[in-house]
């Protein structure tokens, strides 16, 4: 089951999202590509932000309420609120 990451919530700012990044990088031993992926993620938007992030940690975590003119990558978790509304009914 892959972390549920509320962008709404204080988890969402841009900020924690490179810390949640930097503690996957550091779990798995590759603390060393925190800085280049730092970089890329703070090259563009929000949503620049969340596809470098979900490009890298997409099979570990599913984003919620993402922005509405979020694309993510293909084959990631991005859920909308009423999209997950309706797999919880």
């Amino acid at each position: 089951m892959s972390r549920v990451i509320d962008l709404h919530g204080s988890q969402g700012n841009a900020f924690a999202l490179m810390a949640i990044a930097d503690d996957f990088l550091r779990q798995m031993k590759r603390r060393d590509e925190f800085n280049a992926m730092r970089t890329e993620m703070m090259s563009g938007d929000y949503n620049n932000l969340l596809r470098v992030f979900q490009v890298k940690f997409g099979d570990l975590v599913e984003f919620y309420n993402a922005p509405a003119d979020y694309e993510p990558p293909i084959g990631s978790n991005s859920t909308s609120s009423e999209e997950y509304d309706e797999e919880l009914a």
